[in-house]
């Protein structure tokens, strides 16, 4: 079940700023094709991280619990200017007179979780 006081763009963006206070978020805001919040909290017996074809596992955590706030965002891609006249601008940054940004930037992900880890 959703927390009302995550739900919408505002709320999410605010937890946003709270979660990484030290990153300055842009005065101009940002569009986001994805944006969400989440309170989690889970329990498991048991989580392993194993290689394809190595029989031991890499990592096996017994007994692990999660619990805290989870963020997906996704900043909006903004288009590319394909005309001819504008390539030499676009090659050096700049669209249409504003500095273009890239469409191969990493997806931002924020999160904050406390959690008890017990090894066996």
């Amino acid at each position: 079940m959703a927390d009302p006081s995550m739900d919408g763009d505002k709320n999410a963006i605010t937890l946003m700023k709270e979660i990484d206070h030290v990153s300055p978020y842009p005065d101009e805001g940002v569009e986001y094709s994805t944006l969400w919040a989440r309170c989690i909290q889970a329990s498991l017996p048991l989580v392993e991280v194993n290689l394809r074809d190595y029989p031991q596992p890499l990592l096996a955590l017994h007994e692990v619990s999660l619990s805290g706030r989870l963020m997906g965002a996704e900043e909006e891609a903004i288009s590319t200017v394909a005309s001819s006249a504008s390539r030499s601008s676009a090659r050096e940054g700049r669209v249409c007179g504003a500095e273009r940004r890239r469409h191969d930037q990493p997806v931002q992900r924020h999160g904050e979780a406390r959690g008890r880890f017990e090894e066996a």
